[in-house]
Parts: C-alpha cells; structure tokens; sequence
C-alpha cells in the first residue's frame, strides 16, 4: 500500500525528527544496517535514513544509496531521490537492476526536469524487459508530453491558503458544506517547537473556516465521539443536509490498519445516533469516502484496495441503505480505474473528480474528471495545467456553485516542514467567468427582423447567454485549411464541455467559419472538418452527440469587407477565421412547446428506423434518398441536417405541410473507409424534441 493512502506525509517519522535528537550510536556497519532496516520495516523513514546514510559513509555500496533513494521518493524528497538513485546507478554498471532506471526516471518527472525524465525513461525502455513497466513507461511519456505541450489555463487561478489554514505539517479531505464554509482534517499544531507532547496525543481532527474568512484562524468542527486514539481525518455531507458521514483511521506507524466510517441521518428532532458502516469486506478498508446521491440513491464512493493488486487502490460505489446498512461494492468503469492507484472520489452534479497515477499525468498523482451521461462514465479527463503539477496533487472538491474548488497537493508554495515538497496543503482553484463577444451582425439582423408578438418568453440560464446568440471562442484557432488547431484550444473547449454538464438539457451548435480566400467549397468543406473535431473531442468526452450541432459554415458569414475579390491584409483576413457556439434549444423543448398549442405540433416520421445502402467500393460515392413524414398539425420547417464529414445532407427549404412527404437526400463519400459503416444523421427541426434522428449503414469494400 502507498504511503499517501491517508495523509501523504509521514506521522511517526516526522515526530522522530522533531523529538530531542537520538544520537546513533558508533557501531560496526552489520548493526548500524540491522538498525536501519528494523526503521524501515516500522516506517520510521527519518531514524532509517539516517543509519543508511551512516551505513553509506562506511561502506560505499549501491544497494545502500538505493534504499537511500527510495526512501527519500517515500518522503517526498524528489531532488534528493534523483541524487541517490544516481549514485546507485553508478555502481549497478551492468544494469542488474533496471528498475532503478525507471525510479530514477520517475523522481527525475516528479522533480518537473521533464526532458530529463524522458530520456531517462527512453533508456529504461531500451533495457526493460517486464511487460507490466513497458506499459506504465508508455503511460509516463505520455504524461511528460502532456506536461511539454498543453498551456496555463488563463481563466484558473491557484492560491495558497492563509497560514490560518494550512499548517506546515498536513491538511486533508477538505469538503464544503455550502458555497463558502468548509471542511479538513488537520493537527492543532505546526509542530516545529512542540516538542513535550507525546506522538500519541497528537491526532488529526475536524476544522472548519470560511473563504470569506480566510484570515481568520479555523475553528474546530463539531464532531461525533471517535475511538480513543484514532484520526478523525474526513467528513462529508449530502447537498440536501440528508446524510453526513465521519471518517476514522488507526495507524501502526505509517500505516493505515483499520478505518471506520459512521453515518448520521437527519430526523426531525436532529440527528440521529451514528451509525457504525457494516461493510463486511474481509479485512479490506474503505479509504476517503463521500456520500453523496447518485441515480437518485444516497450513495458511498470510495477507494479500496483491488482484491487482485494489494498494491493498487480502485474507486468503488455502494448504496446506503440505512442505520449504517450498505449494498455490496462495486468497482467502478475502467474508464476511471487504471492499472495504478485510482484514490480520492469526489461526486457532484453527474462528475466524479479523484486522483491518479496510473493515467498519463505531470507527474504522481493528478485530478481526473469523468462525467455520468445516465448509462456509462465517460474516459478519464485530465484537469490540465495549474490544477495538476509535477508532484502529487492529492484531491479535489468544488463547492455548491462549482465557482470554487479546493485541491489537496504537495506542490511547492505552502508551509513546508523539511522540504518544499513533503507535505500536502490546500489549495484554492478559483474560476473566471466566460467573457461574451460581440454578436454575430447577421444574427442580430435576424433578431430584428422577428415580430417579438409571435415569439415566447426565451429559457434562460445563470451565464447571461442568449438564446442562438454567437458566442467567441477566442483561443481555438485552426491552422489555415486543416483541422490542427493551437495548444490553447481546449481551455476553450473544456469551458464549452463544463458548460453542457451544467446544463444538462442544452442543445448547441458549434460552428467553425473561414475567411474568404481560396475556393469556396473547399473553406465549407475545412471548416465542416474542424466543427467535427471539436464536436468529436466534446463526444468522447461523454457528451451526447445529438446535443451539439456542429456546422462548418465556411465564407458564409464573413463580418468585414474581406468577401471575394476585395484586397484585404492578412489581419483582416484572419478577423473571419473564427470558433463560436450557440444555444438553440433543449432537449425537452419545453419552452418551444410553449410558441405551439399541443394540437398543432409537426411531427417528423422517417421510412424506416435503418436505412440500408447496400455495397460500395472503397473510393465510389452512394446517394439515396431519406423519406418521411410529417404526421403532426403544423408545419415542419428544417432548420438543420447534420451527419459525418462523409456526407452530404440536401434538405428541403419550404415548410412540410401536415400529411405531406418530404425527402433528405443523401450522398456518402466512402475514401479512406472500409468495412461496415453506420452513420447517424440528426434533423433539427421545430419538432418535440427539436432533434430527430435517422440512421443508415454501408459495405464499404477495399479497393
């Protein structure tokens, strides 16, 4: 089990560091090895390293600088480790151990020396020979190339919390309780002079304080009775005040070796008694649990050790049921899971934020978000620069308006103990607002031309966005005529993707618009390409595909002189050459159902639920024909067919007249395909819903 299971710090072996100093007495260099060991086996790391390091003074011997080194990654320690472990490296000139190669490599990527890290981690793979550590090689290159190529996200900002706060020994599980008041587990004590008091009576216990009064000292936070001798390390509470949970652990040096968790339900009377957690897990213990609701169920998620690999931890779920009764654990998708320790849960608003070091990261462990669609979690996200750094960022929770998230990390920046990155503080990740351009001159024309007699009251929604309102996405900008876009695109586009999770029922179309040099069916056809990628980063991300419309518009709406034949500079040009999205709708309809009377609806019935297109050779070109319907009272109007890049879409323009056919025409592109290919095409109309879907499928066979 990894040392940072509960507080990522060392208990014991810092109280052996700050108690009056233990001489280590002169002895012959067999004894001062045994005493160095029996350190080690009860993770008293400093007493162990210090009779290494008098062992190594004796005895030059690689496989001491090794232990040294080591032990030092156990403390955080990552210049000093990277030290060692090149020292030992140069006595193991064969290479008899090659996992020393890719522990080196690994303090070199948590110390941020990346390039170094790489190619420390080339050359172990060059002598690996283990299967399982070619896999993790490939999964830390990859994290170091994360951390070479993505960018600061201009609108996080990361503050260290006052010294009110944050001790210079360790801070954990931090949870808001609303929107300003949170929270941690912590000591009553920096520790540095206090040096009567026995390691014993110093437990980790609940503080509370404000974001509005940070310079305030925290206060303790009424808690319930624990075990004589346990750490009350975390708490937390169901957004309707329904359930609350307190966390306990015992230790045996730096190791965790029993924890207990009690619920209080709320009654009219207050809260009832604790309930103890009745988890019959054989021996296995839940770590940093939360509860929370999910699926409408009050729900526990939680790291635990992997049955299969005691060395790793997963994150599990299980429903309460009541007075301390709990459901059997179940792990949670491989999609959040790695083949390395997956820790930490925080659930809120249909997102699971936890850490991990077993997806690519910049270094140990970093903050992951994988989103709830209704059926499945999506793939893991890395929450990028200045949340995640190169040494271990440890958890992450937001408060109830998602404005403010609090991160447990032992970057560099907070007090410090005995070295700048021993031990976890907490951080304040705060958020900018999203800035609203200019709007699009054509929409505004349009927005004129509209009798405000026929429309209804538009939806509206927390962030000042306007219904079908262009709104710039400044940084995703396209190299000219390919779908590469800059480094700085998905801080835009992860701003779009958290604003679909906030509003779960919106409906956008994300368009991508070129200036108007060169030809124009070849602009139309880029740009349709470009919203597709974005459209396509959005979608694995686990957004619903019929929620974004995307629509390469090319030339069309060019908002300056520059149209055809007009003599423009570049900067004029590039003016046109633009990224936005706009809201036009909802997936319930229920504010457009209000501009029809139920008895007057356009209904869009298609032929058939499956189109079959038969056979094509790889290269050839197939048009067909989509019939339907419209079985509803009203007229059917089309504003919108969208499919796959390798289709083109030919609707009608008029309205469709209740009882009358209508077809979509089709034309599929089959170059670079082959086997069977399923396509979906989405119709946006004034239907309920306002997204009616079609789907066909082809053979493509190779050329």
């Amino acid at each position: 089990m990894k040392n940072f299971v509960l507080f990522s710090t060392i208990m014991v072996s810092f109280w052996c560091q700050l108690l009056p100093a233990q001489p280590i007495i002169e002895a012959d260099l067999e004894t001062i090895t045994e005493m160095a060991e029996e350190h080690l086996l009860a993770s008293d790391y400093f007493q162990a390293l210090k009779y290494y390091q008098k062992s190594y003074r004796l005895h030059n011997d690689w496989h001491t600088a090794e232990q040294i080194a080591n032990i030092q990654m156990k403390l955080r320690d990552y210049q000093q480790a990277v030290h060692w472990y090149r020292i030992a490296m140069e006595g193991d000139h064969l290479s008899a151990k090659p996992i020393l190669r890719y522990r080196y490599a690994l303090a070199l990527k948590m110390s941020g020396a990346y390039e170094d890290a790489r190619q420390a981690f080339l050359f172990f793979e060059s002598i690996n020979q283990d299967p399982a550590y070619a896999k993790m090689t490939n999964i830390q290159l990859e994290g170091i190339q994360k951390a070479l190529d993505q960018t600061d996200d201009p609108r996080v900002e990361i503050l260290v919390l006052e010294e009110s706060v944050n001790t210079k020994f360790t801070e954990s599980s931090p949870f808001f309780i609303d929107d300003q008041y949170f929270v941690f587990g912590s000591f009553d004590t920096d520790l540095i002079e206090d040096y009567d008091r026995s390691p014993k009576e110093l437990l980790m216990q609940l503080y509370i304080t404000s974001l509005n009064d940070l310079n305030t000292d925290r206060q303790p936070f009424q808690s319930i009775p624990g075990p004589d001798g346990w750490h009350n390390n975390s708490y937390s509470i169901t957004p309707d005040g329904q359930y609350q949970l307190f966390g306990f652990s015992l230790l045996k040096g730096n190791t965790i070796v029993d924890t207990k968790h009690y619920v209080q339900e709320k009654l009219s009377t207050g809260w009832s008694e604790p309930y103890l957690i009745d988890h019959q897990f054989d021996d296995t213990a839940m770590r940093h649990v939360q509860i929370s609701y999910w699926q409408g169920k009050p729900t526990l998620f939680f790291s635990m050790e992997d049955p299969d690999h005691i060395s790793k931890m997963d994150i599990y779920y299980c429903y309460y049921i009541g007075q301390g009764k709990i459901s059997y654990p179940t792990r949670l998708s491989n999609n959040i899971n790695s083949p390395q320790d997956d820790i930490t849960p925080f659930f809120y608003k249909n997102r699971l934020y936890f850490s991990s070091d077993g997806h690519p990261s910049y270094g140990g462990l970093d903050i992951y978000v994988s989103s709830w669609d209704g059926k499945d979690w999506s793939a893991a996200y890395h929450l990028g620069k200045k949340i995640n750094s190169s040494a271990d960022d440890f958890s992450y929770v937001t408060n109830r308006d998602g404005s403010v998230a609090l991160l447990v990390s032992n970057r560099p920046g907070g007090p410090s103990l005995r070295n700048p990155t021993c031990c976890d503080n907490l951080f304040m990740v705060k958020y900018k607002e999203i800035q609203k351009p200019s709007v699009d001159p054509q929409s505004e024309q349009t927005a004129q031309n509209t009798s405000p007699e026929t429309q209804a009251p538009p939806p509206t929604n927390d962030l000042g966005i306007d219904l079908n309102e262009p709104i710039l996405l400044p940084n995703i900008q396209f190299e000219k005529g390919t779908t590469n876009y800059s480094k700085n695109a998905k801080t835009d586009l992860d701003l779009l993707y958290n604003v679909l999770i906030e509003y779960p029922d919106w409906i956008i179309e994300l368009s991508a618009h070129s200036d108007a040099v060169g030809d124009d069916d070849q602009n139309l056809k880029t740009t349709q390409e470009q919203a597709d990628k974005m459209q396509k980063y959005l979608v694995d991300r686990g957004i619903a595909t019929r929620r974004i419309i995307a629509r390469g518009y090319g030339e069309q709406y060019i908002l300056n002189q520059c149209v055809n034949d007009v003599l423009c500079s570049e900067e004029d040009h590039s003016y046109n050459r633009r990224v936005e999205f706009k809201w036009i709708g909802l997936l319930s309809n229920e504010q457009e159902s209000t501009k029809t009377a139920k008895d007057s609806l356009p209904i869009m019935i298609f032929d058939k639920k499956l189109y079959d297109l038969g056979t094509i050779k790889e290269g050839e070109t197939k048009s067909a024909i989509l019939g339907f319907t419209n079985t509803g009272n009203a007229d059917l109007v089309i504003e919108l067919a969208t499919a796959c890049t390798c289709t083109e879409l030919d609707w009608p323009a008029l309205p469709i007249k209740p009882g009358a056919r209508g077809e979509i025409k089709i034309t599929y592109d089959s170059k670079g395909k082959k086997g069977l290919q399923e396509v979906t095409v989405d119709v946006l109309a004034n239907t309920d819903p306002i997204v009616v879907e079609a789907f066909f499928k082809i053979m493509v066979k190779p050329k």
